[in-house]
């Protein structure tokens, strides 16, 4: 019996370490088999992510040499042209550098700087960016803000010692605009091209595109200007009565109002009378859609929250909303009798139609001339001009608008005029009391002298 119990013993050990070294085995090769999918997954995973990175780069260099290619067949034909800038005193200037950029090399690799040479001068001045009025950003582009009369002339973008972008800035004190019709619509036309055969020169109207409608789902306003400008018929042959070398360089004209123009130009018939347009008609846009109803829920796809986003309702559960711009306000404090100009201050407010109101009546750029006989209208620039304040202007609320949006709040506060007379009056007696400070103290200076020598 002791032998058959040693017997079952031995047979049931064996089993066990059989069965303990088969599981270990099996456990031993389903990790082997984790770690060879784990490599194939990484490597599968390298082998997108190395597609994807290939495929992101061949982009970028497609857009490289696109550009390259474009830069490279249009310099035969700009080599002899210049880009014309025509920039009213105190108005915003932007001008790109137009570098092609490689994704290898970055802009700040290179040494890149802008430079003017100003007007009647040879001499390059490096632009130097501050804080205030000039800036250069990343793109290497060129802002200057509130441009002056003296900053006029050729801006010159140089990467590497080499010309990028030239552009001919024009600055003029103040231009003129007519408000014309649209075509097929009742008002004053705009006018048709002029050609002087014998002065080699035509002239015509350079339109900007449209700007986009300034309001929605009602009728509103867009509005595009018409530059009139000056070029040779013949750029072969000599104009009169003066041939200047920037009519052969400018193809594309020169605005009749340009301060390298002559006034030997300037005053021939056809271009002294003939002034700039613009043009409003009225557009009719939609509104955008509503944002629908949005629903949070957690990872496991339970309903945390449900939010009216169209209501202005934000969830808890959300990031942070953006909180929007609030309008600017602004008090003018000016005497009766004296004029005002209103700037909307906002970045879109050249691009876009600005809608301006008095409380809640707001101003139609077409008529609003018209129906105050020339006190208020409304500048090409979307300035609101403002002519003989009245008493009655006191405490007025102007706002300005851009695509439904207030953006500035002007209260007019009208004061009293200063009475030169009264000012006058002030001056004698101030002398006057300065005078008699001045002989009392020389008197008590004597007396006190005459004392000591007594005593």
């Amino acid at each position: 019996m002791g032998v058959n119990f040693l017997l079952n013993w031995l047979v049931l050990t064996s089993f066990i370490g059989s069965t303990s070294q088969l599981q270990y085995s099996t456990r031993h090769n389903e990790s082997l088999n984790n770690e060879v999918r784990k490599k194939r997954m990484t490597k599968l995973e390298m082998s997108q992510a190395l597609a994807k990175e290939s495929k992101l780069a061949w982009q970028m260099f497609q857009k490289y040499y696109k550009c390259i290619e474009t830069k490279n067949s249009n310099f035969l034909k700009i080599r002899d042209e210049v880009d014309w800038k025509l920039k009213q005193e105190g108005k915003d200037l932007d001008l790109s550098c137009q570098i092609c950029e490689r994704h290898d090399q970055p802009l700040d690799s290179y040494s890149i700087e802008w430079r003017r040479k100003p007007v009647d001068s040879n001499t390059e001045i490096t632009i130097q960016p501050d804080r205030h009025r000039i800036r250069i950003n990343q793109k290497k582009d060129l802002f200057i803000k509130e441009l002056k009369m003296e900053e006029a002339g050729l801006y010159m973008c140089l990467k590497d010692g080499e010309y990028e972008a030239v552009y001919n800035v024009d600055i003029i004190i103040n231009e003129q605009y007519a408000l014309v019709a649209a075509p097929g619509k009742k008002g004053r036309s705009s006018r048709n091209d002029t050609v002087l055969t014998k002065n080699n020169l035509h002239i015509f109207t350079t339109w900007s595109t449209w700007t986009t409608c300034n309001t929605c789902n009602k009728i509103g306003q867009k509005r595009k200007i018409g530059i009139c400008t000056i070029k040779k018929i013949d750029q072969a042959a000599v104009s009169t009565p003066n041939d200047i070398w920037q009519l052969k360089h400018s193809p594309k004209g020169l605005p009749c109002r340009s301060t390298v123009l002559p006034d030997t130009i300037k005053t021939l018939a056809g271009i002294k009378n003939r002034l700039s347009e613009t043009m409003v008609v009225d557009c009719y846009v939609p509104c955008p859609t509503l944002p629908a109803i949005k629903y949070i829920t957690d990872k496991s796809g339970k309903l945390l929250d449900t939010v009216h986003a169209a209501e202005g309702f934000y969830s808890l559960h959300e990031e942070s909303p953006v909180i929007q711009h609030l309008a600017t306000r602004k008090t003018i404090y000016e005497v009766a009798g004296r004029g005002i100009l209103l700037i909307c201050p906002h970045d879109e407010a050249k691009s876009k139609v600005v809608r301006w109101q008095n409380g809640t009546l707001p101003y139609n750029p077409i008529t609003v001339r018209r129906n105050s006989r020339g006190r208020v209208r409304i500048g090409a620039q979307n300035g609101l001009h403002i002519r003989r304040l009245r008493e009655t202007d006191d405490n007025v609320l102007i706002s300005c608008w851009i695509s439904g949006e207030m953006v500035a709040v002007f209260r007019i506060h009208i004061t009293k005029k200063f009475n030169k007379n009264l000012k006058d009056y002030v001056v004698y007696v101030g002398f006057c009391l300065t005078s008699l400070t001045i002989c009392c103290i020389g008197c008590n200076t004597c007396c006190n002298r005459k004392n000591k020598s007594i005593r």
